[in-house]
């Protein structure tokens, strides 16, 4: 990564958010070392350069090659601008607005359209307008092996998540939890304590795959839904990556 994005970024260190409607129109990037950077507006190529205008105003450029350009385009084309920001940066400050918070905004965006099935069998598996198994319809069953989801249970509740319920998920070697979460801090909790739970469930029982995470509001409207595998499980556990940035990349439209 360039020195210039690594002001910019400050990942690690920085707080993340949605921007505030005055900058609904801002366009998030995507790089290939899968950082991301929010700009006020789409970059545009000068030679070999991708020049940027940053929310602030400032301009600044970096290497085109850097940027993951079909990511970029997808993730603005679904139209929820998502993306690191410093906290009491100079647009926020500019604007005078507060910012959202990110669940209630992706329910206001029409993402939360669809709501969790009532009933154990009330929806067959569909897809999202991304293209994935949209695990809010996938049919509620009992998990496949009652020994591996005793374990995830306990070791999700060892994390605080007790109330979270395990059925089958979309192969016999998942698990599909399914919790509830109001605010980007207990989407986060949720993430960690998955990550956590599959780890310790892996080392009993290796043959599970992944987690897949549905994430709702006491409405039962959509908040998130996730696929966590045992590498990402780890890099959240050690610190590789914060909840909020596996937020940002991963979460499933």
């Amino acid at each position: 990564m360039t020195a210039i994005r690594k002001s910019l970024l400050c990942l690690a260190a920085c707080g993340w958010t949605l921007l505030a409607p005055s900058l609904a129109l801002a366009y998030t990037i995507v790089f290939k070392d899968e950082s991301t950077l929010i700009a006020l507006e789409k970059y545009t190529i000068e030679g070999d350069q991708a020049i940027v205008t940053l929310t602030n105003g400032t301009k600044t450029s970096f290497p085109a090659a850097e940027i993951d350009v079909a990511k970029t385009e997808e993730l603005n084309r679904l139209g929820v601008s998502r993306g690191i920001v410093l906290d009491g940066s100079p647009s926020s400050a500019a604007t005078g607005s507060a910012t959202t918070d990110t669940i209630a905004d992706l329910v206001k965006s029409g993402y939360g359209a669809v709501r969790l099935p009532e009933e154990p069998e009330a929806a067959k598996v569909s897809r999202t307008r991304a293209g994935n198994l949209d695990l809010f319809t996938l049919r509620r069953s009992d998990p496949p092996n009652p020994a591996i989801a005793a374990d995830v249970r306990a070791a999700l509740a060892a994390e605080g998540q007790e109330s979270s319920a395990l059925f089958a998920g979309t192969r016999q070697s998942r698990l599909l939890v399914e919790t509830i979460a109001e605010n980007e801090t207990q989407v986060f909790a949720a993430l960690n304590a998955s990550a956590a739970a599959l780890l310790s469930a892996r080392q009993k029982h290796p043959d599970l795959e992944a987690l897949e995470l549905v994430m709702a509001t006491s409405e039962r409207s959509r908040a998130a839904q996730f696929l966590l595998t045992p590498d990402s499980a780890q890099r959240l556990v050690d610190m590789e990556v914060s909840s909020a940035e596996y937020f940002l990349l991963n979460v499933q439209f």
